[in-house]
């Protein structure tokens, strides 16, 4: 489908949990891998994505979604298609146009042979397109919502509320102790080995506080106390 899409009222989308971005992919990557940006690119249709294979990496890009609710941008099987899918709908508004007019009439057999045709064209599109249907898809990467990734202790247990980073090993996450790139926050707890933690997507750099929690708590007396201050005196 092309153009426009209007609508009024709610989305529900049960079961499902996150918005995802297509990217076409170089290599086999599994679900719930984290993938990385493969090569730079000037085209927005052209950027691919690799598994990512070291730790901290700062071309992260997000984490391969298991079954998003919902898909931006196209399919790799489908790139480039756009210009053959509007020919074909202009030819098909042609054809019935034609169909329904008082030349059609003498040619029925024929113009709707050209139209089945048509649209078993535009079918073939559609599969290629759809997220679900044949062809390659490439990796539907997550934007936002919670997802799962594989994930391992290689920088010790993971709780709730750990930035999530790349690690050494490929595909896989752990904790982020240092300043970098990471792709969102733990909701789950992974103590040992690896395994599929939840985690609430957030692509952002993380810095970590050298400030002790006294220090911390301090500061944030200190900024209450003038807040405070500031009130007393209006």
């Amino acid at each position: 489908m092309t153009g426009q899409v209007g609508f009024s009222g709610d989305i529900y989308a049960w079961d499902y949990w996150d918005i995802a971005e297509m990217y076409s992919d170089v290599g086999d990557i599994p679900d719930c891998a984290l993938v990385s940006l493969n090569e730079a690119v000037n085209d927005p249709a052209r950027v691919t994505v690799k598994i990512c294979t070291k730790a901290y990496d700062p071309n992260l890009i997000g984490i391969k979604s298991e079954n998003p609710a919902i898909y931006v941008g196209a399919t790799e099987s489908s790139l480039g298609l756009t210009e053959q899918w509007e020919t074909l709908l202009k030819e098909r508004e042609t054809l019935l146009i034609t169909m329904n007019s008082e030349d059609g009439k003498n040619w029925t057999q024929n113009l709707q042979n050209q139209y089945e045709n048509v649209e078993n064209e535009l079918s073939k599109i559609r599969s290629l397109a759809d997220p679900k249907g044949e062809g390659d898809k490439g990796s539907p990467t997550a934007l936002v919502g919670r997802v799962r990734v594989i994930a391992n202790t290689e920088n010790g247990p993971i709780k709730p509320g750990d930035p999530i980073t790349s690690s050494n090993i490929p595909g896989q996450a752990m904790k982020a102790t240092q300043a970098g790139p990471i792709i969102g926050f733990a909701y789950s707890e992974l103590n040992q080995g690896s395994g599929k933690i939840v985690v609430n997507v957030s692509r952002t750099y993380y810095t970590p506080s050298n400030k002790s929690d006294i220090e911390y708590l301090m500061d944030q007396i200190k900024t209450l106390e003038q807040r405070i201050s500031e009130l007393e005196n209006k």
